[in-house]
């Protein structure tokens, strides 16, 4: 019950169901049950009126029927009100469930995502959510009705005859102890088949993410066959948890099976002896049928508590990860953020115990532009996800406006930082939705004036919709460098005071990049610049350059006369 107290407690909207709308369901739950005790009465005063004489048995045939008409039109039409109900909370709480899980994920690091892998996140989220909103019904509108029907029909049947009710409760514990028995495998078989699911669904999101690699290496069926491969081994160990749920179900069923010839066998011999009515001997069977369902419906409640026990360990992992680079509990924002960026004394390990830096000082002046430079693996890119707080450094401080970044609000830091990145995204979407992502309010034509800033515009008014143009996932249905120019257009709109420019214009051919880079020049203005990129062209107009070593400033060139392209290529080959 730990974990379930602890999930309640991450997702607070759920308590709010419980005032109206479940003891609303409740009710008509009890209702419905009500009707279920009074069904077999009605039935035994039926056919025992059968040996009443002739002039009585007109009138109570008549309102026999009468009232076994009213009783399932009445079921039927409380069910019906019922059913609505309850999928109508069923749909909330699995949106509830989704808002809190989803906006959790999106809040977690990228080491999270890194270690975990989005399809096997995702498939385990998938699975715990609709296994828990199962187990949600089922333990919310089935137990507590059930109970209350048990307990009136067990009082009834024990007026109408304590022996036929001795030999019933005699069978119902049976059932029970089986399955208890069985829950146990069944709960472990639950929790393996969701990591082994999870990780088929993450090899196949892994191969859709780089099917023109796979492609170009002619694996498309070796990973079809991988998967299905896959699919069977699971499904082979699906099959022998059925072949032992179905023997669980078949033992269970026979026992029932016996309980009904038992009560016929002696009710019969009793109705001989004239000990019993034939009325009475119709309720039991009748409530011997409805009584054991319930029964059996309890036992699977149980097993069905077990199961979404483990997915609620599983959404536990999630909701309570401990995000490093969360804000704190005393975070502000400025009133201007004017651009001065200070790495002082910045030591970064990654979680797998890579250092990048070690001591890295470099500071930034409002507006100046800088170039990084350095090998692979020398920390460029690290930098770009220091200053966005992608993570924190393992010591030391990063200061914007002289102010220390854990202290600053992220999302307000962001807000004023503009990146375009190497691997930039964009969505299966409208481009001017993907130019003004991130930008909040903008009319249309602050998003075309942006994208003619960009060496956008001609080309998207050549699309058949314009801007309102879908480009297929990832900007599938654009070029490489139509995709890279509406990235940059992204990021003009924001007007950022902070830039990052990690290979931006990578993509783009000759005529393009040479548009772009005279974009760039008036981007640039008034803004702090940092420039990551392997192109010398990109790199000459700046006020500094950072060559990276070793997790160090190798140098930092500012004298103009240095910041030749042939100085600068120089600087490279050495750290090479």
């Amino acid at each position: 019950m730990e974990e379930w107290r602890r999930f309640i407690s991450k997702v607070p909207e759920l308590k709010e169901l419980f005032r109206v709308r479940v003891p609303l369901v409740l009710f008509l739950s009890i209702m419905i049950a009500i009707i279920g005790v009074f069904e077999p009465l009605v039935l035994k005063y039926f056919f025992d009126s059968l040996s009443l004489a002739e002039s009585s048995l007109s009138q109570t045939f008549q309102l026999s029927i009468a009232l076994l008409f009213i009783l399932y039109i009445g079921r039927e039409l409380i069910g019906s009100v019922q059913n609505w109900l309850v999928w109508k909370i069923r749909l909330s709480v699995q949106k509830q469930l989704q808002s809190t899980a989803i906006s959790k994920l999106y809040s977690l690091p990228l080491s999270f995502h890194h270690q975990e892998g989005v399809g096997a996140t995702m498939t385990k989220l998938e699975r715990s959510i609709n296994s828990l909103v199962g187990a949600f019904s089922e333990v919310a509108f089935f137990t507590l009705p059930t109970c209350f029907y048990l307990v009136i029909s067990l009082y009834v049947m024990f007026t109408l005859d304590l022996r036929l009710t001795l030999i019933i409760i005699f069978f119902v514990p049976l059932p029970v102890l089986i399955s208890m028995q069985a829950s146990k495998e069944q709960t472990r078989r639950e929790k393996l088949l969701i990591t082994v699911w999870a990780k088929i669904f993450n090899r196949v999101h892994e191969v859709l993410s780089c099917l023109p690699m796979v492609k170009s290496m002619s694996m498309e069926k070796a990973e079809a066959n991988f998967f299905l491969s896959k699919v069977s081994e699971t499904n082979t160990y699906v099959m022998r948890g059925i072949k032992t749920d179905t023997k669980v179900g078949m033992v269970k069923n026979i026992i029932v099976a016996f309980a009904h010839i038992v009560v016929l066998a002696y009710g019969g011999y009793c109705i001989t002896l004239g000990e019993m009515t034939l009325g009475s001997l119709i309720a039991f069977l009748s409530y011997i049928g409805k009584f054991f369902g319930p029964i059996q419906g309890i036992t699977n409640v149980y097993q069905t508590y077990r199961k979404a026990s483990v997915s609620i360990n599983l959404l536990n992992e999630i909701l309570e990860f401990k995000d490093p680079v969360a804000d704190g509990k005393v975070v502000y924002e400025l009133n201007e953020v004017k651009g001065e960026v200070e790495f002082d004394k910045v030591s970064f390990i990654y979680p797998n115990g890579y250092q990048v830096f070690s001591e890295l000082n470099l500071k930034v002046n409002p507006g100046e532009r800088i170039a990084i430079v350095g090998q692979s693996g020398a920390g460029k890119s690290t930098i770009v996800s220091l200053i966005l707080r992608l993570y924190s450094p393992t010591s030391g401080l990063i200061k914007i406006d002289g102010h220390d970044l854990k202290l600053l609000r992220q999302r307000f830091i962001r807000n004023h930082i503009g990146v375009v990145l190497q691997d930039f995204f964009l969505f299966n979407d409208t481009i001017s939705n993907n130019i003004s992502y991130g930008a909040g309010a903008v009319n249309q034509e602050q998003i075309e004036a942006a994208a003619k800033i960009a060496n956008a515009h001609d080309f998207i008014m050549q699309l058949p919709e314009r801007y309102e143009t879908t480009i297929g996932e990832r900007g599938s249905m654009l070029s490489g460098g139509q995709r890279q120019r509406i990235a940059i257009a992204r990021a003009i709109l924001k007007d950022p005071a902070i830039l990052i420019l990690d290979e931006a214009t990578s993509a783009l051919d000759a005529e393009a990049e040479t548009l772009v880079q005279e974009a760039f020049k008036n981007l640039v203005k008034g803004r702090t610049t940092f420039i990551i990129s392997h192109k010398l062209a990109n790199i000459v107009d700046v006020d500094k350059i950072v060559l990276l070593k070793d997790g160090r400033i190798s140098k930092i060139i500012t004298d103009p006369c240095h910041l030749k392209v042939e100085e600068v290529y120089a600087c490279r080959v050495k750290i090479g």
